[in-house]
């Protein structure tokens, strides 16, 4: 199944509402500093078509001063390698502008804990690293050998957003989230069975994000139950 490595979902829910007695609880905070990069390397011969997905972060969590709490470093670089042969009557058809269907032949993945290493001007972004991954059409396991550079072609591109939600008697959330976008280029290998899966370079994309959560429980809603995470 293909993972959509280059979205992130934020889903909040309540479900039962709660009566608002009680006085607010100690606020609960936290901040999160990360820094990613995201490519993506398509290449067809014949009727076989290859797709080459890449993502790598280095993030940083902390909590607010006072909050309690350690910092707490992570690095991942996540690795999947789709394969995929159309059939003879649908190559025919694309000259056209028809086409559609075909055969899944390959479907690797995997991800290890490696962090990226970027300047805070993510001008440049780097990463190597060993990934184990599994085919999950076959089974078949083997390890990708990762050597990636983006380099970035545009100027970096702010999108602040400030949201907040107020639940009367259950809890206040404040956000504020700073993300920067960098367009980029990126080149290097992913060798797989001894074959390099990204000859040529591909589009890709940089980017921080700067995450600041504030959360105000009441009555029941207190330091065991967060949203900020």
């Amino acid at each position: 199944m293909t993972r959509a490595f280059l979205s992130l979902l934020f889903a909040l829910g309540l479900v039962t509402a709660l009566p608002a007695t009680a006085l607010a609880a100690t606020p609960l905070e936290n901040h999160v500093l990360s820094r990613d990069a995201y490519a993506t390397f398509s290449s067809t011969e014949g009727r076989l078509s290859t797709s080459v997905l890449v993502a790598s972060s280095r993030a940083l969590y902390m909590p607010a001063h006072g909050a309690g709490g350690g910092v707490v470093h992570q690095g991942v670089t996540s690795v999947e390698i789709i394969v995929e042969e159309a059939p003879a009557e649908v190559t025919a058809a694309a000259a056209g502008g028809g086409g559609g269907g075909g055969t899944l032949l390959a479907d690797w993945y995997g991800q290890v804990m490696v962090p990226l290493h970027a300047p805070a001007s993510m001008a440049r972004a780097t990463v190597t690293a060993v990934v184990p991954m599994v085919d999950e059409v076959s089974g078949d396991q083997a390890d990708a050998v990762v050597n990636l550079v983006w380099l970035a072609t545009g100027p970096a591109q702010r999108h602040p957003v400030h949201l907040h939600h107020r639940y009367p008697g259950i809890v206040i959330l404040n956000t504020n989230s700073n993300d920067t976008l960098r367009e980029a280029v990126a080149s290097g290998t992913v060798m797989l069975n001894g074959v390099n899966w990204t000859p040529d370079t591909a589009e890709s994309l940089l980017s921080t994000t700067r995450f600041h959560c504030r959360q105000i429980g009441h009555g029941h809603m207190g330091s065991d139950w967060g949203l900020c995470f």
